[in-house]
């Protein structure tokens, strides 16, 4: 018996068949209009139908020091940032995607906020936003004046 190879349409149906049968089929039904039932009824596969992968995608450190000196003070969170970006927030129980967008937008905040505070003279104060994000608010340093 043959190998049996997988593949993805892009209607999101997988193709589990001979690697002759699935190219057949992959190029028989290449439109993204195509069905399992359709598919299964060629008596060749089985197929079923899958969620197309969403990739988070991941924002430049120049977009997101922009949005964070368009906010007051520059207070963000990584909860802001991602529901501003990906158009809802973001956790790690939400797979693969969404911790390695958390964690690399992390680290690029952080250094973000270094170079503000370098840039800026000042300083991140930190707090929660009563869910469970860390909320980082600049303060510029005070200047003391000497009186001589």
């Amino acid at each position: 018996m043959a190998d049996t190879v997988r593949m993805v349409l892009p209607s999101g149906i997988v193709i589990e068949a001979s690697r002759d049968d699935a190219i057949y089929i992959a190029n028989q039904y290449r439109d993204a209009s195509t069905t399992p039932n359709a598919l299964q009824s060629t008596g060749i596969i089985g197929a079923k139908k899958i969620a197309p992968r969403r990739v988070i995608e991941t924002q430049s450190r120049n977009k997101l020091l922009t949005y964070i000196k368009s906010q007051p003070d520059y207070t963000h969170s990584i909860g802001t940032v991602s529901q501003h970006f990906i158009g809802r927030v973001l956790s790690y129980p939400d797979g693969t995607d969404a911790a390695n967008w958390l964690n690399g937008t992390r680290n690029k905040l952080k250094r973000i906020r270094t170079k503000i505070a370098k840039e800026e003279d000042g300083h991140w104060i930190e707090g929660f936003d009563g869910n469970k994000f860390k909320v980082f608010i600049f303060e510029k340093n005070k200047v003391e004046v000497n009186q001589g």
